[in-house]
């Protein structure tokens, strides 16, 4: 389903995981995208950064983008399980 969005639609796509998350860490929803992107052969925009609310130093987790910015797989800190509970 994804691969069909990324190849023939301009719409985009995030994946998210609060990084405090003990039921399904971000780690493993990396071992899981990062790989099947890279079979796919879903070229990588951009590898990890941190991204924030302000522009400048208040980081709020971290982000890699394949696609030119057409997917993206985000990490909210010291969020949980539940992001929009945890982080509104």
């Amino acid at each position: 389903f994804y691969i069909d969005l990324l190849q023939n639609t301009n719409v985009r796509l995030l994946v998210y995981n609060g990084d405090a998350d003990p039921s399904l860490s971000s780690f493993r929803t990396q071992a899981a995208w990062f790989p099947y992107l890279k079979t796919q052969q879903v070229p990588l925009h951009q590898s990890w950064r941190p991204w924030t609310l302000d522009g400048k130093s208040d980081v709020r987790g971290y982000v890699q983008e394949w696609q030119n910015n057409q997917f993206a797989f985000l990490t909210i800190r010291g969020s949980g399980h539940m992001v929009p509970e945890f982080r509104s």
